[in-house]
């Protein structure tokens, strides 16, 4: 299993402890400053699941991209504007409200 503050660190996102590179970025390729950390959201479900939990967090503005991974299906990354403490505690509740 990999560890959420060191895979965002490298450049990488945790999902349901898997670690997969990083591959969304912001407009101009980068991303946006303020964000220093991605959860990677499987689908629709847990997209909804992941926008309460984090809009229950009091972070109800966020950055959110879309696009296709190699087996042709929709993956969301949301890209949080928070601390490798924060990001801990909430990758570690995500990944249980998602199992």
């Amino acid at each position: 299993m990999g560890e959420p503050e060191n895979a965002a660190r490298r450049g990488q996102e945790t999902h349901a402890g898997r670690t997969a590179h990083s591959i969304s970025t912001g407009q101009n390729g980068q991303i946006p400053p303020n964000c220093n950390a991605q959860i990677l959201v499987g689908g629709h479900s847990q997209l909804g699941m992941c926008l309460r939990m984090l809009y229950n967090e009091g972070m109800p503005r966020l950055n959110i991209h879309s696009e296709v991974n190699d087996k042709g299906k929709m993956e969301f990354h949301v890209l949080l504007p928070v601390d490798d403490e924060t990001f801990e505690r909430l990758q570690k509740r995500f990944e249980t409200m998602a199992r």
